[in-house]
């Protein structure tokens, strides 16, 4: 999964491994431009973070 899910500047990436482990990944020292913390609000957005489970919703949260 790709997008701003947790109460950190910029987005993050979380990964699972076939052994159960579960990682975060975010950059340390990012800040969100004004731009991006519009983005991050928009209803298109967090529509598509719901439905990160078809795939295909990734390149539509990247590219708002």
């Amino acid at each position: 999964m790709a997008s701003k899910f947790m109460d950190l500047p910029g987005e993050q990436i979380m990964t699972y491994y076939p052994d159960g482990t579960v990682k975060i990944w975010a950059i340390t020292g990012a800040k969100d431009s004004e731009e991006a913390k519009k983005r991050y609000d928009n209803p298109y957005y967090i529509l598509n973070q719901r439905q990160t489970a078809q795939g295909y919703n990734l390149v539509d949260l990247g590219g708002l």
